[in-house]
């Protein structure tokens, strides 16, 4: 507890624009903790769940014991989403927030009497108002792909997706994605995003503050990796920073810009046996500097174990990372590269009630 009540204070002391923030959400064995940032108190409630979602006043998620959508209140009290649920014939919900928090998005994925995947999105503002359905689609060629949202842009005009694998999950520690597109949420239409025709890439990407950011495997006789591609929605201009002469990294992802726009991290990694006892994992961190066009490996020494950078912290100079074997929460200082515990639990954000 003394190790979390520290964080706290550091995230105050460096986050002063959220002071109406009143609670910061852990999850750690079972359940999921929530702690009052004046005075520490703190509330554990157990839950069976995943995909965590800060939402309203409360922590969204899926209940795998129940198979429902649940919200969770600081006060400890647990009650069905109100309109985001799997049907009977669902296979699994899918859903994210907008950044700010007004609207959301699901996906519901089932398998038509032919066996196909098919897939119905909606989109509401969170407290229920302006729900519809915004697109459909079937799974034509039986390649076992699914709609999957992943963010929309700034002003919730857009919804961007992909075309997701079933079941990758199983076999990738990272958030990957295989060919991703927007929905005009006026129109309905279905757009590509830059360079996704024809994409066989399963890698890491997202969109933020109107850049499409996608890294790409590269398979060349003077260089292997993955470049990142940087595409401006708005002006339609790309910059590709080629991969670094790192060997036998064969795996990408966790692509984080700073709140400022001007640096992002990402994630490379060297996996073995993933998701079995014999399991060995390498992870290094890519810092890519916006303004100078400079591109550099953060931790000189692989780490031996999983990290995912989720949050830039003290004024864009620190990461926060979480290690989702573990289920702690870190530090890593860029100027110096030092790599600090900060909390055991899993970081899952800010809750304003």
């Amino acid at each position: 507890m003394k190790r979390l009540l520290c964080f706290i204070c550091l995230v105050l002391m460096t986050n002063a624009t959220q002071a109406e923030t009143t609670w910061m959400v852990f999850y750690t064995d079972d359940s999921l903790t929530f702690i009052h940032t004046t005075d520490g108190e703190n509330v554990t409630v157990p839950v069976s769940g995943e995909r965590f979602t800060i939402i309203q006043d409360g922590v969204m998620y899926f209940d795998t014991q129940r198979g429902r959508v649940m919200i969770i209140y600081p006060d400890g009290r647990q009650v069905e989403h109100p309109f985001i649920q799997p049907t009977p014939e669902s296979r699994r919900v899918d859903w994210v927030v907008s950044d700010d928090g007004t609207w959301i998005a699901w996906t519901l994925t089932s398998t038509d009497p032919q066996g196909r995947l098919t897939t119905r999105t909606s989109v509401a503002q969170t407290n229920g108002s302006n729900q519809r359905v915004i697109f459909t689609e079937t799974d034509m060629t039986n390649s076992s792909l699914r709609a999957l949202p992943i963010a929309f842009s700034e002003d919730n005009q857009i919804l961007y997706m992909d075309s997701h694998p079933e079941g990758i999950a199983q076999f990738t520690p990272f958030n990957q994605y295989v060919s991703m597109f927007a929905i005009d949420l006026a129109t309905g239409e279905k757009t590509l995003l830059p360079g996704e025709e024809g994409s066989s890439c399963i890698c890491g990407g997202t969109v933020d503050q109107g850049l499409f950011l996608r890294l790409r495997l590269r398979l060349a006789t003077d260089s292997s990796g993955f470049d990142l591609h940087i595409y401006d929605l708005t002006d339609n201009t790309e910059i590709t920073f080629p991969t670094l002469r790192l060997n036998n990294y064969n795996t990408s992802g966790d692509i984080l810009l700073s709140p400022d726009g001007k640096q992002l991290v990402y994630t490379l990694a060297r996996i073995q046996n993933f998701g079995t006892a014999s399991q060995a994992i390498q992870t290094v961190f890519v810092l890519v500097d916006l303004t100078t066009g400079e591109q550099t490996r953060l931790n000189s020494a692989a780490l031996d174990t999983l990290m995912r950078p989720i949050a830039w912290t003290e004024n864009n100079t620190a990461i926060l990372l979480i290690d989702p074997v573990q289920r702690q929460t870190w530090k890593f200082t860029i100027e110096n590269s030092d790599l600090q515990r900060v909390a055991n639990g899993i970081f899952i954000g800010f809750l304003k009630t």
